[in-house]
């Protein structure tokens, strides 16, 4: 089991890779933190998927279990193998979204979102060796809203650099345009 410590106070919370079972916690806190809601099944389902790089971090509290902050992430291919490739001897070569990474307000500032993203980057080694090599992931990347400055300054801090603004890219949301936010493997930081 593992555990994010609050960099304030000492205090541990409990840490779950998103399964099915506790994928809804992951959703409750999503749609209490983001602006957008991801009803979709579709969406969790990948998050779930790829549970190695999808955790929800609760606080116990009088022996009741309240999540407070996750991250859900899913592997994408960067393109399809060329004809030369077709024999697998070389790693296909991924791409890791970070979709959500959420955090109650009252829990902010306390290094559980940094905490979160470590642990997403401790995993990219481990999900290589589990795939025998056969699969690389050459970089992270996540969408944030234009307006949201603290998010933008939050993923710049740990090594994320905007290359693309999308336009209208969200629905339903008053400020609809997005950044685009990238890490390349080699820029991943050993510790966040």
């Amino acid at each position: 089991m593992k555990h994010i410590t609050d960099v304030h106070n000492g205090r541990e919370y409990l840490v779950e890779r998103a399964n099915k079972q506790n994928i809804n916690d992951l959703r409750h806190v999503n749609n209490v933190v983001l602006p957008v809601i991801y009803n979709n099944d579709r969406v969790y389902n990948q998050m779930v998927d790829f549970g190695a790089f999808s955790y929800i971090v609760y606080d116990k509290k009088n022996d009741k279990r309240e999540p407070i902050a996750g991250v859900g992430c899913r592997l994408e291919m960067m393109r399809k193998r060329a004809e030369k490739e077709e024999d697998e001897t070389y790693p296909v070569p991924l791409k890791l979204n970070v979709m959500t990474l959420s955090v109650l307000s009252a829990y902010r500032g306390r290094g559980i979102g940094r905490a979160l993203m470590g642990l997403i980057f401790d995993q990219v080694p481990q999900f290589e060796n589990q795939e025998m090599n056969m699969a690389e992931v050459n970089h992270v990347y996540l969408n944030v809203q234009t307006s949201n400055e603290d998010a933008i300054r939050f993923y710049q801090n740990i090594g994320f650099t905007i290359v693309e603004t999308i336009k209208n890219y969200y629905k339903r949301v008053d400020n609809q345009d997005c950044h685009v936010l990238t890490l390349s493997r080699c820029n991943i930081p050993s510790k966040v």
